[in-house]
C-alpha cells in the first residue's frame, strides 16, 4: 500500500496506539519505510502508520506483528536403549529429528519425527 496526496506527507508509526522513536533498533518510524532490526518478543503488537498533509491525517489498517520464538532443544540423553529430546516443546507441533557426518553440506538425513503433546512427545520414523 502506498501513501498519496499533496506533498509534503508526514508519516508517524505506531504499535499499539503509542508513537514510534528511531533507536537503535527501529529506523523510519517518520517515514514511508518502517523497519526493525533485531525483533525481539517484546515487538509484537498491532502496528500502523499515520500519515498528514497540510488537508488532513488519515490511518492505516493495523498489521499484527506476532513474533514466535523457536523451541530450544538440549542435547539428546540415552537411558538404556530409549533416548530423551530435552528443551522447550510446543504442544501440537512436529520437529524432525535429522543428522549428518558433515556440516558443511546442506544435505541432512531424517531420523525420525517428533509430536509434541504436552510436556511429552512421541516419535515416529519417517
Amino acid at each position: 500500500m502506498t501513501a498519496t496526496g499533496t506533498a509534503p506527507l508526514n508519516y508517524q508509526w505506531q504499535v499499539n496506539g503509542a508513537n514510534l522513536t528511531d533507536n537503535g533498533r527501529i529506523t523510519g518510524s517518520q517515514s514511508n519505510l518502517l523497519a526493525l532490526v533485531g525483533v525481539l518478543l517484546t515487538d509484537a503488537g498491532n502496528y500502523q502508520v499515520i500519515v498528514t498533509n497540510a488537508y488532513g491525517s488519515a490511518t492505516s489498517a493495523v498489521a499484527t506483528l506476532a513474533i514466535v520464538a523457536p523451541p530450544l532443544f538440549l542435547a539428546p540423553a540415552q537411558t538404556g536403549a530409549r533416548s530423551l529430546l530435552p528443551g522447550a516443546r510446543r504442544r501440537g507441533k512436529t520437529y524432525q529429528v535429522q543428522y549428518t557426518t558433515n556440516l558443511t553440506q546442506p544435505d541432512w538425513t531424517n531420523l525420525l519425527i517428533v509430536t509434541a503433546t504436552n510436556s511429552t512427545a512421541t516419535a515416529s520414523m519417517p
